[in-house]
């Protein structure tokens, strides 16, 4: 990132055309096409008016992106389960301190920045499947029964939801595919009840932000390298026992930095919702329409992880866009299993105690390695780009 935010400022726009390039120190842009081009934009803008670009602002910037999307995170909690606090509070715990959260999300990489508009952009979708409330009156109180207000609000929320995922695609393709789960369960619903308007408007907005990428994309690099970038992220697609140790790795990740714990309940969510769904029913302590929309950012990214299997079994990080689908299905599991457990409070209250225990104590074991035992690859890459390419701006 600080490399390629280097390359702004000093070859200058004109040359990288606001696209991902390297400065190699004799004066040569190498392009690195993998992303969109918003992150490196923005850390380029905040070097300059800063006049900084050490290691404290270079992570302070998807700090601060990754704390406005834990806001949002516990908007959608609110939205979600209204009459839950037990739910709302477990599932923005969780999304606080899970080493995936608490580690990952400081990460100097495109994901924190995306992953916040992705749940902002999840909670304005989520508020348009929101039951309608009655708008007071400012003058008598009396309910206003009605269609302009709620009207000029929806509009207003959908209008918001666009542009959240607008800025998520032009930073990460990982969103197009959460999108697509979400977009894909407002098709359905709308298609058996309700305005198709949010329908249209949305697919619209993700196939011009995709189609405004890829044009810039070919336009500031060229189709070779672009080619390039999608043969590296595709790589190894067809060799099954590659697949099958990137599996492996993935369900390792999911363990570690979802703090063990939740990641046994979130199988366990996953396994109840989808019987509740085979049978056409809803969860009993849930409504129905939150189940639904958490199953579908989980098929979203679940299609992001299957296809980019290779890539994200080596990063860990990369199955951050589940953080806000997870923790809050971990939170409803967890009050469904304390309700089910009424008839036995000691037992409940003990498994409560232990759950508790190992996500704490999972969570500060992962800290304190990944601080104290840095990768030898992250090192020796890190040394190779400091030496190869300009880094200062």
């Amino acid at each position: 990132t600080q490399v390629v935010a280097t390359a702004h400022l000093r070859a200058g726009l004109a040359r990288t055309h606001g696209q991902d390039f390297m400065l190699r120190r004799d004066g040569v842009l190498l392009p690195y096409l993998h992303h969109p081009p918003l992150y490196p934009l923005v850390v380029a803008a905040v070097y300059h008016l800063t006049g900084r670009s050490d290691p404290l602002v270079t992570r302070m910037i998807p700090a601060v992106f990754h704390l406005l999307g834990f806001v949002g995170a516990w908007m959608l909690a609110r939205i979600l389960f209204p009459e839950s606090p037990a739910r709302r509070l477990i599932a923005v715990f969780l999304h606080a301190l899970v080493p995936m959260s608490s580690f990952f999300g400081k990460m100097p990489f495109n994901e924190p920045l995306a992953l916040c508009f992705v749940i902002w952009g999840t909670v304005f979708l989520a508020a348009l499947r929101a039951p309608a409330r009655a708008v007071a009156d400012p003058r008598t109180g009396e309910p206003v029964t009605g269609p302009r207000p709620q009207t000029a609000r929806r509009r207003a929320t959908l209008a918001a939801g666009c542009w959240a995922w607008l800025v998520a695609g032009l930073t990460s393709w990982s969103a197009y595919p959460v999108l697509f789960g979400l977009w894909g369960l407002t098709a359905l619903e709308s298609w058996r009840r309700g305005p198709r308007g949010p329908v249209v408007l949305i697919a619209l907005t993700a196939l011009g932000t995709f189609g405004i990428v890829a044009v810039q994309l070919a336009w500031a690099g060229g189709l070779g390298p672009l080619f390039h970038a999608g043969g590296f992220w595709g790589a190894g697609i067809g060799d099954r026992g590659l697949l099958i140790d990137s599996f492996g790795r993935i369900l390792r990740h999911q363990r570690l930095y979802f703090a063990n714990a939740p990641s046994l309940l979130f199988a366990g969510w996953l396994a109840l919702a989808a019987r509740d769904s085979w049978r056409g029913r809803e969860g009993r302590s849930q409504p129905g329409s939150a189940q639904r929309l958490l199953l579908a950012g989980v098929a979203g990214c679940t299609l992001w992880i299957v296809a980019f299997a290779r890539q994200v079994g080596i990063h860990g990080y990369r199955q951050i866009w589940l953080l806000p689908f997870e923790t809050l299905a971990v939170a409803d599991a967890t009050v469904r299993a304390w309700h089910a457990l009424a008839a036995r409070p000691t037992l409940r209250a003990g498994l409560a105690g232990v759950a508790a225990a190992i996500v704490v104590g999972s969570t500060a074991v992962t800290l304190v390695h990944r601080y104290t035992r840095p990768l030898a690859y992250a090192v020796e890459t890190a040394a190779w780009f400091a030496e190869t390419f300009e880094n200062r701006p």
